[in-house]
């Protein structure tokens, strides 16, 4: 087992200062090197077990397992460079201008051990309308692999890399997105306007804006997940079995070691088929044909790939401040912040069932029907051949829009603080490259609603005194009394948004997409109680989630028996709708500095109580995604099942010299 994570770095920056102006230069070089060599991931999970029986004996419903070559080296590269001017043009007015220029390398692999999935050539296949037999159940060109591949000497595997198509380039991208121009501009202007009198006067106002582009890297972790892909590497979920006898012991073994090592262990038959030289893939015994004439000739293998055209995601940032002071040492600030995404990364199953697919109960992906139930010819939407296809998709926008604000007291006579409030809204139709799975990813714009990490309101205020009494005093008096402060910051916040879900079993799936949890198809309104703990503890919908969300269900006798029913079709709410509990704290520290003159001038001990939460105020957990909190059919739906830490108390001494 080895996991080598280097990075190598080198910076160098220039500033320049005449006159008033300044000017600045600089650049950035990072070269990334990760190597792995996995030999666990040749091994079987087992992942489900339908009973405590099955799980006792080891006889597992659903396994996933994994082979071929799990040593791999990635390598990539990061080149950044700007040029910046504050160019102060006259006494009122300073301008700041500035370009930032970035380039990510894709990531390449030592001996060329990646596998890429040519998604354009088959997307056809995985929309709506679906493909033709022709092109959705044939496989090839459906890998390319690097021009620098070199021979694994596995036989099997170095055939089904023979059968591959090769790129171009050491990555199997197009192309590197070389125009990673970032322009950013900034201005402060403070008025003097006379003719309003000293309101103005002695730049008591300032008014600031600014404007740039921001470049990010994809995570690499998007991409590199490549090297679990055939032809050098598969995996392969195995479903499902049910028994555990000599005749007929299912596509999952169950079997102790053979003799007295344990590391030897009898072959699956069901995995000794060979592998197929056109995916990677295992053969499958028996090739299924199904509805429309296709056929399933592997036993899918789940893939991750990336888009040969993949642009770097960027982001306009922009804001706009009037500061003014009101007193000597009071200063407020009214202020607008906003931001545009563009070419952000969410990550979908390409092969995910379509809705309307499964409404014939068969997992295929030949849909006969539409999401609506009505009868169609039937088509393939994915490629039967695969298990899942995790693929980076670059078309997720974002916004975000916030009011700021701020009221600061500047530090006197022992005292100082600063008030922050914020009115925000971000909308997104994904807030996450990688996790939890869009419930309708075929249609955009039914995911667009609140981010996941949206607050509406949020409020934040700090404050320092530093205790007048024996503050000047000397001698033993002033060292035991004196030296004391008492800091606090208060914070205060609505809630972040949630999105109510259905479980429901493949017979009455919403929307015939196979893939759980789905959003309820319709919405009553009413019965929704307050925003409050109590209303939260209570349950915010009582215990009328099913009724209010068109769900009826009965399961009181899971597993054997389970009835849920629902209108198909689209979701009927939209994504992160509600909100769940707020926050507030206020954390409260106590200082005592000490100075210890006999042991030099600058030695002094510091003593600190820190108390989080200091009047152990109850705050309840943010309702995550796919829990029992969001499921509309779970006694505990819109309830809040147990409280956030309360008080924590935290003494620190320091001594320094």
């Amino acid at each position: 087992n080895k996991r080598l994570q280097q990075t190598y770095s080198f910076a160098d920056n220039v500033t320049w200062i005449r006159g008033a102006n300044t000017f600045r230069l600089g650049g950035d070089f990072k070269r990334h090197r990760y190597d792995s060599a996995l030999p666990e991931e040749q091994a079987t999970e087992f992942e489900k077990f339908d009973s405590i029986t099955q799980l006792l004996t080891g006889n597992a419903t659903e396994a996933d397992t994994q082979f071929g070559v799990t040593e791999k080296s990635f390598r990539f590269a990061d080149v950044g460079a700007y040029l910046a001017a504050d160019w102060k043009v006259s006494r009122s007015l300073t301008l700041n201008l500035g370009m930032r220029y970035e380039l990510f390398m894709w990531p390449t692999e030592r001996d060329g051990r990646i596998g890429n999935f040519d998604f354009e050539a088959f997307e056809p296949c995985f929309t709506q309308a679906g493909g033709s037999n022709t092109l959705c159940d044939n496989p090839t060109p459906g890998f390319v692999v690097p021009s620098n591949v070199r021979p694994t000497g596995l036989a099997n595997v170095d055939a089904a890399v023979a059968a591959t198509a090769r790129a171009g380039n050491d990555h199997t991208m197009r192309g590197q997105d070389v125009n990673n121009f970032a322009p950013r501009v900034g201005f402060a202007y403070s008025p003097r306007w006379k003719s309003f009198g000293d309101l103005f006067s002695e730049d008591r106002a300032v008014i600031r804006g600014g404007f740039g582009i921001s470049y990010d890297r994809i995570f690499s972790n998007l991409l590199s997940g490549v090297r679990g892909n055939p032809p050098f590497f598969a995996r392969v979920g195995l479903c499902c079995s049910s028994t555990n006898n000599a005749a007929d012991p299912g596509p999952i073994l169950y079997s102790f070691a053979i003799g007295d090592s344990p590391f030897v262990y009898p072959n699956n038959p069901a995995l000794r088929r060979g592998i197929d030289p056109l995916t990677g893939g295992l053969l499958d015994p028996n090739p299924q044909t199904l509805p429309g004439g296709f056929v399933r000739r592997d036993i899918p293998v789940e893939i991750n790939g990336a888009p040969e055209n993949l642009p770097n995601a960027y982001v306009y940032n922009y804001s706009l401040e009037f500061q003014y002071q009101l007193t000597a040492k009071t200063i407020t600030s009214i202020g607008y912040q906003g931001s545009l995404g563009r070419k952000l990364i969410r990550t979908i199953d390409l092969n995910r069932y379509t809705p309307g697919d499964t409404f014939d109960l068969n997992r295929d992906r030949v849909q006969t029907a539409n999401a609506d139930g009505t009868p169609v010819t039937p088509r393939l939407t994915g490629n039967p051949n695969f298990d899942r296809i995790f693929f980076p998709l670059p078309d997720v926008n974002s916004s975000y829009n916030a009011m700021l604000l701020r009221v600061t007291r500047q530090y006197a006579r022992g005292l100082q603080g600063e008030v922050v409030y914020r009115w925000s809204k971000s909308i997104d139709t994904s807030s996450f490259g990688r996790g939890v799975q869009q419930d309708y990813p075929s249609d955009q714009s039914l995911m667009r609603g609140p981010s996941d990490f949206d607050v509406r309101h949020n409020v934040v205020a700090t404050a320092l005194w530093d205790v007048p009494f024996f503050r000047d005093r000397k001698g033993v008096v002033g060292s035991l009394l004196g030296g004391f402060q008492i800091d606090g910051i208060f914070t205060w916040r609505t809630g972040f948004p949630f999105t109510p879900i259905v479980f429901a079993p493949e017979q009455s799936d919403p929307n015939g997409d196979g893939i759980l949890p789905d959003r309820p198809t319709q919405y009553f309104g009413g019965d929704i109680r307050g925003n409050s703990n109590e209303d939260f503890i209570n349950g915010l919908f009582g215990n009328r989630g099913p009724a209010i969300f068109g769900v009826f269900s009965d399961c009181n006798d899971f597993p054997r028996r389970c009835f849920n029913s629902i209108v198909r079709g689209a979701p009927g709410i939209g994504r992160n709708s509600f909100r769940g509990p707020g926050y507030r704290s206020l954390d409260v520290s106590l200082v005592k500095q000490t100075r210890l003159g006999f042991l030099g001038e600058a030695a002094n001990l510091e003593l600190r109580a820190n108390m989080f939460n200091v009047f152990n105020l109850l705050n309840l957990p943010s309702f995550q995604p796919a829990t029992d909190q969001v499921n509309v059919t779970h006694p505990d739906f819109g309830r809040a099942t147990f409280g956030l830490a309360g008080r924590v108390v935290e003494l620190q001494a320091r001594f320094s010299f």
